[in-house]
């Protein structure tokens, strides 16, 4: 391009000049990239320069012609006139090469409400694929290598930004995922959570590891509170279990099975369980135990030890923690409960028996955000206080710790657990993977909502026992009853209205009984000062409307121990009237029956 500069300034000369350089560094073979990179530099000179009319309008012109396959004439006057440098749309050719790039590299997998990216890895040496939500840490340190690796240059954040945003708004294969445990077909999956990002399958053919770039679809979520679970020992035999049995604090045969079988299930995908309560006096290794179990089922250290400490959680300040908590981790373990909030106590119900949770996404919008809540957890704390809840109690399985008399030190208890823990792993995928090809085969009578727990537990069980140990599903099957019915016995005694229809049943002082709710509660009103129940607790009716719902809560418990209700419309004292009637059962008849022991 050739610009004339007769009878012209000669600063404005070598202005002129300069550009005339640029223009020449336009080609037929430069990339988008280049003429912008071109074009910034000229937009640059000329700001600099302060170039006047009637040379601006000529040199726009100029740019106009060598830029007009990326930008329009009004464009380049606008960005020229206004002295802006064109970062901005270098960083979108920069974004747009990304994209195009990490597209055509990136599988992308929708669950629920978030979008996940799978990329291949390569580790030391050990390639594998990565599933990671977008956007996350390392989705953005694969798209800054990528850019390193394509542009040859480091991006700025917004680039990488731009890059994510598009990838979010791209479509999604749907698919299922889950933390640490997962079905495919008719196999379990294990997530192994290592470099190698390999998987332990389980059938009921046995055992054996497998890898993502050979074997596996996406199953499962990674995050930085899990660590890589050791390797379990492929020659444990599944009376190896015996380990466990030796190494828990647990008084009593039925607490230690069902201890152990809770323990296993939690390996079992899509299955429901009840809590894990742990409890008892001070120094009986509560929260030793329970680090130990989460350790096993979903560890979040590799190798365990004072200086490496387990995670377990303290109990949540607010419902936005208790989320973040529950939703982000298969295990969930709880050290030193006290008191339960209701909203806490919800949530943890809704966990047990699967749910859902809707929060917004961001505070500035109102699109949803769906939160699965659905896992095992475990609790532990020196009483039952908190578990005030009926609904929270009928989901639970508590067990009572012993001081212990050893003396040993934290260490060595943690080299004796780190000395099994390979064993105990194996034996306990081989049983599960004999509990496989025995639990369709059961048919079992359900004493709770947990019917699931109850199949693949005598099913665990069985395993067990055709391995030469001494336990029977109908083992099982007697100590999870007497563990219901001592729960239900527990609720009742915390239940100020249970006590006092207990009292009434107790002394003979009612037979069946009939009435209003108004005067149900002032029949209560009265008993209540005789046994010292606190009638100022929240469980306390503070009117007759919510007599009913008060007794609704314990009803399935009041049953136990022969006492039922019912509330229908009749006509009392020549009124259409709510009524509600009570039969008690005579105490030595229910004792007899249900089995409690009170």
């Amino acid at each position: 391009m050739a610009t004339a500069t007769t009878n012209v300034p000669s600063e404005i000369a070598a202005t002129l000049a300069r550009l005339e350089a640029l223009y020449d560094e336009f080609g037929p073979n430069n990339s988008p990239e280049e003429d912008f990179f071109i074009f910034d530099n000229i937009v640059a000179e000329i700001k600099t320069s302060k170039l006047k009319e009637p040379y601006i309008s000529s040199e726009i012109k100029k740019v106009q012609t060598a830029m007009s396959d990326h930008l329009t004439p009004s464009e380049v006057e606008r960005r020229i006139r206004s002295g802006r440098v064109g970062k901005r749309q270098t960083g979108d050719i920069e974004a747009t090469t990304l994209y195009d790039s990490a597209s055509n590299q990136l599988q992308l997998f929708q669950n629920t409400t978030s979008i996940y990216a799978r990329f291949e890895a390569d580790i030391e040496g050990s390639p594998h694929y990565e599933l990671h939500p977008l956007p996350s840490k390392p989705i953005r340190d694969y798209l800054r290598n990528l850019a390193k690796k394509e542009l040859n240059r480091v991006v700025r954040p917004d680039v990488i930004n731009s890059v994510i945003a598009q990838l979010q708004a791209d479509k999604a294969t749907s698919v299922k995922l889950s933390y640490r445990i997962s079905r495919l077909d008719e196999a379990f999956y294990y997530d192994m959570a290592d470099q190698d990002w390999s998987a332990i399958k389980i059938t009921p053919e046995g055992w054996d590891y497998c890898y993502y770039e050979y074997d596996l679809p996406p199953l499962f979520i990674a995050n930085s509170l899990q660590a890589e679970q050791v390797r379990p020992d492929s020659r444990a035999q599944i009376s190896d279990i015996k380990g466990l049995f030796d190494f828990c604090n647990i008084p009593g045969a039925e607490q230690q099975l069902l201890t152990v079988v809770w323990l296993i299930s939690t390996f079992i995908p899509t299955i429901k369980i009840p809590i894990l309560y742990v409890y008892g006096e001070k120094e009986s290794g509560k929260t030793f135990f329970t680090k130990c179990l989460a350790q096993l089922a979903d560890p979040t250290v590799k190798d365990p030890s004072p200086d490496d400490d387990v995670n377990v959680l303290a109990s949540p300040r607010h419902s936005e923690e208790a989320l973040t908590h529950l939703a982000h981790r298969h295990l969930v373990a709880y050290d030193n409960v006290g008191t339960i909030p209701s909203w806490f106590a919800t949530y943890l119900s809704i966990r047990t028996t699967g749910g859902i949770a809707e929060k917004k996404k961001l505070y500035t919008d109102t699109e949803p955000h769906i939160i699965r809540l659905a896992g095992p957890s475990i609790l532990n704390g020196i009483h039952r206080l908190g578990l005030q809840y009926t609904d929270l109690q009928s989901r639970i399985i508590p067990i009572r710790l012993e001081q212990r008399k050893d003396n040993k030190s934290e260490a060595e208890y943690w080299k004796q657990f780190n000395e099994i823990r390979s064993t105990v792993l194996g034996a306990i995928f081989s049983i599960i993977s004999r509990a496989m090809a025995i639990e369709p085969t059961l048919q079992i009578r359900p004493i709770s909502r947990f019917v699931d727990f109850e199949r693949w537990g005598c099913a665990i069980v069985q395993a067990m026992n055709e391995a030469g140990l001494s336990h029977s599903q109908n083992d099982f099957r007697a100590a999870y009853r007497s563990n219901i019915k001592n729960v239900r016995y527990s609720v009742l005694e915390g239940h100020p209205i249970a006590q006092c229809l207990m009292y009434l049943r107790d002394t003979g002082n009612a037979s069946d009984w009939a009435g209003t709710p108004t005067e149900l509660l002032d029949r209560l009103n009265t008993v209540a000062p005789t046994i010292n129940v606190d009638t100022t607790v929240k469980l306390w009716p503070k009117s007759p409307r919510y007599i009913v719902a008060r007794l609704d809560e314990i009803k399935s418990e009041l049953a136990e121990v022969g006492i039922t209700y019912s509330e229908r419309p009749e006509r009392y004292k020549g009124y259409p009237r709510a009524i509600i009637r009570i039969s008690f059962s005579p105490k030595d008849t229910v004792r007899e029956a249900s089995g409690i022991e009170e």
